[in-house]
């Protein structure tokens, strides 16, 4: 059977993809594989993939024994595949680096891969914290060849007709620049990298300009919300209790909050302690908030039964452009709700919140805006 890393057995479809890449990982580390055969191998199969394996909305579409089947996420050893592949590149880094016969073969194959894999990494699961992670493992390995990969990445967020996609690519860039910010070398790092590097400035995909020395300061230094929408923000964790609940909210560039927009959790397996926002609702939430010269100030979810700090995971899906409001929720409603926000070293720091007792006219949120609550 092919046994996932927590256990559980991935499809039979995939059950011997799951046997070659252990058996694959195994001989690397007893010295028993060559990293070259185990790179071209570990290529071979990710394109053969792609062929074979369709994705259809967040599920992943194949023929088994002539019959359409559907599978989640974590019933692909996609996740797998690609951690094996940060593990590989991360070996020859420390072995031969870019010279190396079995990067210089395929290098151009693999930007390409790793390009054409954004529609099946697009809906989270396991694959697209381990597609981020190859791109870092990637830039590490050849700069170069990483610029070119990042310069792709840019132009698919800006050009892409599906808006998952160009979300996903952001959200790249984001990270691989959030990265370099912890690693000091990287900062003294002349050349590439600067101000107007694809990493750092994607204002056609409704971000602003980002200095990959600092984190771009907020417009304000507290976060206000009225209490009617601390109230719908509660009561949307409770009643997504046990699972975590997300969403957003949208205000003036001053940190007053006008707007509450619940989005669904479209985490595909592990809703009960992860979240991810659905990318089609953001795309129309901030789409609709840049027309009326608001825009989204935080993104909340839910802990069920754990405390309101975000967790390391938190940290390394979070962008430093937002505030993210972190709900200790139990059986017995939210207990306590707590705000954060990325500082310049990467982390997260507590940011001052302020609870509204009464709202102006401006600030109550128009019909549109309550559109996510449930009657």
């Amino acid at each position: 059977m092919g046994s996932r890393p927590d256990g559980r057995t991935y499809h039979p479809y995939f059950q011997a993809a799951a046997q070659a890449l252990a058996a694959w990982r195994t001989a690397l580390e007893t010295g028993a594989a060559r990293l070259e055969d185990v790179w071209a191998g570990l290529t071979d199969w990710l394109e053969d993939f792609m062929r074979h394996v369709r994705r259809w909305d967040s599920y992943y579409l194949v023929e088994w024994d002539g019959t359409p089947i559907w599978l989640k996420p974590d019933e692909v050893p996609l996740g797998e595949a690609l951690e094996m592949a940060v593990y590989v590149l991360e070996r020859m880094a420390e072995r031969t680096g870019a010279s190396s016969e079995a990067w210089t073969d395929r290098s151009g194959t693999w930007v390409r891969v790793l390009v054409d894999l954004m529609p099946w990494v697009v809906w989270g699961g396991p694959a697209t914290p381990a597609w981020y992670r190859c791109i870092v493992a990637t830039h590490a390995l050849a700069p170069d060849l990483g610029e070119r990969l990042l310069e792709r990445l840019y132009e698919t967020a800006r050009r892409s007709d599906d808006e998952a996609i160009r979300l996903l690519a952001r959200g790249a860039l984001d990270f691989f620049r959030l990265r370099k910010q912890k690693d000091p070398k990287e900062r003294r790092r002349e050349g590439g990298g600067g101000l107007d590097h694809p990493a750092n400035s994607h204002p056609d995909m409704g971000g602003v300009p980002m200095s990959v020395l600092e984190v771009r300061p907020l417009e304000f230094d507290i976060l206000r919300i009225p209490r009617p929408l601390v109230e719908t923000m509660e009561a949307h964790a409770a009643e997504d209790y046990p699972y975590e609940a997300c969403g957003l909210l949208v205000g003036r560039p001053d940190g007053r909050v006008v707007e509450i927009h619940r989005t669904p959790n479209v985490e595909p397996t592990r809703r009960h302690d992860r979240y991810l926002v659905d990318p089609r609702t953001y795309r129309r939430v901030e789409r609709s908030a840049d027309e009326r010269g608001l825009r989204i100030l935080a993104v909340y979810h839910s802990h069920p039964d754990h405390p309101a700090r975000p967790s390391e995971t938190d940290r390394q899906r979070a962008w430093p452009d937002f505030v993210y409001i972190v709900l200790r929720v139990t059986a017995r409603g939210v207990e306590e709700w707590t705000a954060w926000r990325l500082d310049a070293t990467g982390q997260f720091a507590a940011f001052p919140c302020r609870v509204e007792e009464e709202a102006t006219a401006f600030d109550r949120p128009p019909a549109e805006g309550r559109s996510g609550e449930r009657g």
